[in-house]
């Protein structure tokens, strides 16, 4: 495994500390893509994981293409993917099916790797390898539950997996079914849309377009003499 885990104590609140790898829990998936030509993603602007493929494909000297619904300026991570020379293309009008598409298409012409929406099979085994980890230096602990934001799914999902303790995953922008979830407990979704930003604060960096929104969704429902294991994905970008 390239990356570490890095856990520190919160309270009673353990904290997986992915913020400080560059591109947080999605650079995990990211370095386990072989060798490539280039990559391509398509996804919301304030997405993790172009920004973690801006910084592997800037350490490997490859092409890195996102595909992003138009909009009249660039927020931070978009600015952050750019200025680590990722090529950005703006689609008009651009749902997720439709950026998708258009990711495929240039897919096609390119030969460039197509990287699936949530990072595929490559971010579920990282994240597995990597939960293997948290759990081996948390043994000695009883941890009651489990926390994290839920964008795709793909990390609550392989978490839920690995640990056999109640994991819950708080929304933040897409809808999940907890239909297609059956090893979490429980879904809840934060009242702001992905682009807003919480005035949560949590006492570590995390982005309050995500990570800090399920932190606040998980102080407000579990209980003070709670042990909890939080999984925080990325570093804030202003």
């Amino acid at each position: 495994m390239k990356y570490d885990v890095i856990i520190q104590k919160h309270g009673n609140v353990f904290v997986v500390r992915d913020d400080l790898i560059k591109g947080g829990t999605k650079r995990r998936a990211m370095s386990r893509i072989g060798d490539v030509s280039g990559m391509i993603y398509a996804g919301p602007s304030w997405g993790g994981a172009a920004v973690a493929m801006s910084y592997e494909c800037k350490e490997r000297g490859i092409p890195c293409v996102l595909f992003y619904p138009k909009r009249k300026s660039f927020v931070a991570r978009q600015m952050l993917a750019k200025k680590n020379g990722a090529k950005i293309v703006q689609v008009p009008f651009g749902r997720l099916s439709v950026i998708k598409h258009r990711a495929k298409e240039y897919q096609k012409k390119t030969g460039y790797c197509l990287v699936k929406w949530g990072g595929g099979d490559d971010a579920s085994i990282a994240i597995k390898e990597a939960a293997l980890k948290v759990k081996e230096k948390l043994k000695h602990e009883k941890i009651d539950s489990l926390w994290c934001a839920s964008g795709s799914g793909t990390l609550i999902k392989a978490l839920s997996k690995i640990f056999d303790i109640p994991c819950y995953g708080v929304v933040v922008g897409y809808g999940l079914k907890e239909k297609d979830f059956p090893n979490v407990k429980k879904f809840y979704k934060h009242p702001f849309e992905f682009k807003q930003q919480t005035a949560y604060t949590p006492p570590f960096n995390s982005c309050r377009h995500y990570d800090a929104k399920a932190f606040e969704i998980m102080k407000r429902k579990t209980r003070k003499d709670e042990k909890v294991l939080f999984w925080n994905v990325m570093e804030h970008h202003v």
